[in-house]
């Protein structure tokens, strides 16, 4: 859930379904009817940027498979300033002011972190670690329609 500027509210949808084309990543406005914003696909099997073996990290493409969007943190508020350019939430804020913040901020002006493991990715100089995954970590800023 993200909570955005004049009281509008978000889901972050990950897909995780073994769709062979690709997993996907959706951002749902909340509200009668939902509205729904395809932001990524990521993997697959008959992808063809996995059938290509083209990969985001150089040198680990092991063979096609699932790709698996994981988590969405709402970092605005953490990287919020004031007009003088000092950060809006104090160093050690035990007070909620962080979700307050998070809450006042547009959604097209929101920096989400997203987490995406490439299940594909675990050839080249990843085998010494035994992963199941490569994983990247991705900063996403919406840009949603105006209703």
């Amino acid at each position: 859930w993200i909570a955005a500027a004049n009281n509008e509210d978000f889901f972050v949808i990950h897909e995780d379904g073994g769709n062979v084309f690709g997993e996907r990543k959706f951002l749902a406005r909340v509200g009668t009817p939902m509205k729904y914003y395809f932001v990524a696909m990521s993997g697959g099997e008959e992808n063809s940027r996995q059938l290509a073996g083209v990969s985001a990290v150089e040198g680990v493409m092991k063979s096609p498979s699932a790709h698996e969007f994981s988590g969405a943190t709402d970092i605005s508020a953490l990287l919020a300033k004031d007009a003088s350019g000092n950060f809006r939430l104090a160093v050690g804020d035990a007070t909620g002011a962080q979700r307050t913040l998070d809450a006042q901020i547009p959604i097209n002006e929101k920096s989400i972190v997203v987490s995406l493991q490439a299940h594909s990715n675990w050839g080249g100089w990843t085998e010494s670690f035994n992963p199941d995954a490569a994983g990247q970590i991705l900063l996403y800023k919406p840009a949603v329609p105006a209703n």
